[in-house]
């Protein structure tokens, strides 16, 4: 049975109106013990007892909380506790790795499960792979689980996701993955290693991290390049390295990521 249905029935008899139950939150994500929601404003009153009929319908989760956005640069998560208890650390299980994340800190999306799927499948073994906008190593452990003789340089800003980088290379028995903690124009300096491949996915936009990935790029070296773009518009997105001897391999739609606006992915090959 569908989550909206199952909570529409629980809620039926509450003093929710019929227009409130007809703006129910429709799906969740789940993080670890973690019921995440996104509730309509209108809902905002009533999100105590939402999370209450959550926790009751499904007793496997041990909180419920309300998705409010993240911060750009450094991804922190927003979130309002609505039921339950916040467990301070949950262990993600995906492409056959652990992430261990405190929810609180870490934003953790699963809406580019394919794309990461993609990405794995992409990789040769040993090549470089630089993962610019690394965070608790979404792509970078399991890349480097996959392909235990790549190497992984993964650069992260936030000194809280950079924690949890270096306790999921443990965590996953990783001896590939090269942990960097900083800015990645601070980081990424004349003796870097070259790469062949390199990941920017940083949302909404790492236009001003080009110059950086450049200056590790050699002749052959691919870049999965992350931004925005309006809806049929994706490819306008390769104009950000329009100074640069590139081609543009393929354009990928990652998710909506709001109204006529994509989540997109460019693969670039580097030319010269």
């Amino acid at each position: 049975m569908k989550f909206k249905t199952q909570l529409t029935a629980k809620l039926l008899e509450s003093n929710l109106s019929g227009e409130q139950i007809g703006i129910l939150p429709a799906s969740y994500q789940k993080l670890g013990d973690i019921c995440l929601i996104h509730l309509n404003k209108e809902l905002e009153k009533h999100k105590t007892i939402i999370g209450k009929a959550i926790i009751e319908l499904f007793p496997y989760f041990k909180a419920v909380c309300v998705q409010k956005g993240i911060t750009e640069q450094k991804r922190k998560p927003n979130i309002e506790l609505i039921a339950g208890k916040m467990p301070k650390e949950v262990i993600v299980a995906e492409n056959n790795c652990m992430l261990k994340l405190n929810p609180k800190e870490i934003m953790y999306s699963h809406g580019n499960h394919a794309e990461k799927k993609r990405i794995i499948s992409l990789v040769k073994e040993n090549e470089v792979v630089v993962d610019m906008f690394a965070g608790i190593g979404y792509f970078s452990i399991p890349i480097a689980k996959t392909h235990p003789n790549a190497k992984v340089i993964s650069i992260e800003i936030n000194p809280n996701a950079f924690k949890y980088l270096k306790e999921n290379i443990r965590l996953n028995y990783l001896a590939n993955v090269f942990p960097l903690l900083g800015n990645c124009d601070a980081v990424i300096t004349r003796d870097f290693p070259k790469a062949n491949r390199i990941l920017m996915g940083l949302i909404p936009s790492c236009k001003k991290y080009i110059p950086a990935a450049m200056k590790i790029a050699k002749k052959g070296t691919v870049i999965h390049y992350h931004g925005l773009a309006e809806e049929g518009m994706e490819a306008e997105l390769f104009r950000d390295f329009s100074n640069y001897r590139v081609k543009l391999l393929q354009t990928k739609v990652i998710k909506s990521y709001k109204p006529h606006v994509n989540h997109v992915s460019l693969d670039i090959l580097v030319v010269w």
